[in-house]
């Protein structure tokens, strides 16, 4: 939708939208909230009713890529708040250039 919507808006959610790029690694981040992340969920190919796949396109395949980074870090590093996982997946995304030094 071109519109912010719930559960986006809310600051304890990382929200996530869907980009085309092909390769499942890649994610970016957006500079104008209020969706925060970018990652592939456009033409994925996913399972379907019995046993089928078919290609599909939506934000909620876009999520469980960026759900996946999201798991491993507090797996890795307890204690981190919503606001340090957002941090790290900012500085961490593949649009995010390198400071200058």
């Amino acid at each position: 939708m071109p519109l912010p919507s719930f559960p986006s808006t809310y600051s304890s959610v990382i929200s996530v939208a869907s980009h085309d790029v092909r390769d499942a690694d890649v994610y970016y981040c957006n500079p104008r909230p209020p969706v925060e992340l970018g990652a592939l969920g456009i033409d994925v190919r996913v399972p379907w009713l019995n046993g089928e796949w078919i290609t599909a396109t939506g934000n909620s395949f876009a999520t469980p890529h960026i759900t996946g980074l999201v798991a491993r870090l507090p797996a890795k590093h307890p204690g981190l708040s919503v606001v340090h996982v957002k941090g790290i997946l900012r500085a961490l995304a593949d649009n995010v250039v390198d400071a200058p030094g």
